[in-house]
C-alpha cells in the first residue's frame, strides 16, 4: 500500500509539473491556440500573380510549434518562431519550400518576417521568379492572412538574377490567403 501512495503521489507530481508548463507554453504562445487568439496555425490558400504577371496559387501549412519539454530553456529558441511548408503551383510546375517565420505580435496577430526555403534545390523552376519572403507587417484574422511577398528570379543556370534597371526584380505583391478546411 505504502509503494501504491509513493507511484500515485510521483505521478501527481509530474502531472503538475507538466501542467504548468502546459500553461507557460500557452501563455508564451498564444497564437497557436485558436480560444485565446485566432490560430496562426494551419492550412492557407490563395491566388497571387508573380513579377511576370504569371497567375499562381500558394498553399501554406504553418505547424504547431514543437514543444521541448524536458529542455525549454535552450539558448538560442525564440519562443515566437514557427516552421511549415509551402507549395507554388502554376503552369510553369511546382515549387515546394520549408518555410521559417517569427510572430511579432499575438495580440496584434502580426508577422515579422517569413523566409522561403527551397525543400530540394535541384527541383526548383529556373526562369522563373520563386519566393523568397513575406515581408514584416503580415497579419491574420480567423479566416485570413495577409502577405507581402518578395521573390528572387532564377536563371537557367540556377543562379539568381537581378537588374536595378527592371522594376519586376524588386515588385512586391500583397497576398491574400485564406483557411482551408480541415
Amino acid at each position: 500500500m505504502r509503494a501504491f501512495r509513493l507511484w500515485g503521489g510521483l505521478i501527481l507530481l509530474l502531472g503538475i509539473v507538466y501542467g504548468i508548463q502546459y500553461v507557460y507554453h500557452r501563455w508564451q504562445q498564444p497564437w497557436d491556440y485558436a480560444s485565446v487568439t485566432p490560430s496562426l496555425v494551419g492550412h492557407w490558400f490563395g491566388p497571387f500573380k508573380d513579377p511576370d504577371g504569371i497567375p499562381k496559387t500558394l498553399e501554406l501549412e504553418i505547424f504547431k510549434p514543437e514543444v521541448d519539454w524536458l529542455n525549454r530553456k535552450r539558448r538560442g529558441k525564440n519562443e515566437q518562431s514557427f516552421t511549415g511548408v509551402a507549395r507554388v503551383k502554376s503552369r510553369l510546375g511546382q515549387e515546394q519550400y520549408r518555410i521559417e517565420g517569427v510572430v511579432r505580435s499575438s495580440q496584434q496577430q502580426a508577422l515579422n518576417r517569413i523566409t522561403f526555403l527551397f525543400q530540394d534545390e535541384n527541383t526548383r523552376l529556373r526562369n522563373n521568379f520563386n519566393l523568397m519572403t513575406a515581408e514584416e507587417g503580415g497579419t491574420w484574422e480567423s479566416d485570413a492572412l495577409n502577405l507581402t511577398l518578395t521573390f528572387r528570379y532564377i536563371t537557367e543556370s540556377g543562379n539568381a538574377f537581378s537588374s536595378s534597371n527592371d522594376h519586376r526584380y524588386t515588385t512586391t505583391v500583397p497576398v491574400r490567403l485564406k483557411r482551408m478546411s480541415p
